[in-house]
């Protein structure tokens, strides 16, 4: 889902049918109120930033903890972001990276 609108509910096939609700963040989706609207949908399911350009920064993280992943869209990341934003979240001990695996 991306945060245009707020009506996921309309899409939902079932809950059988899918395992984790990812949200792709590209207007206000750090907001509270849509992790919020997010994590009403998802239930106890996992939650995830299947895409963004700007990066959820580590009090986003804290703030909004159900996320299990998040994915930078491509190019975007070096628009949207400073390299010392990028470097912080990447570095932290809340973060695993592919290196880590």
């Amino acid at each position: 889902m991306q945060d245009i609108d707020r009506t996921w509910a309309e899409y939902n096939p079932g809950d059988e049918y899918w395992d984790i609700l990812c949200f792709d963040v590209y207007s206000d989706g750090y907001r509270q109120s849509w992790y919020d609207y997010a994590v009403s949908i998802a239930g106890d399911k996992p939650l995830a930033i299947g895409e963004c350009s700007k990066l959820p920064s580590l009090a986003q993280l804290d703030s909004q903890p159900k996320y299990v992943f998040f994915m930078a869209w491509a190019e975007l990341v070096y628009k949207r972001n400073t390299a010392a934003e990028i470097t912080e979240l990447y570095n932290s001990s809340r973060v695993i990276t592919r290196d880590e695996l």
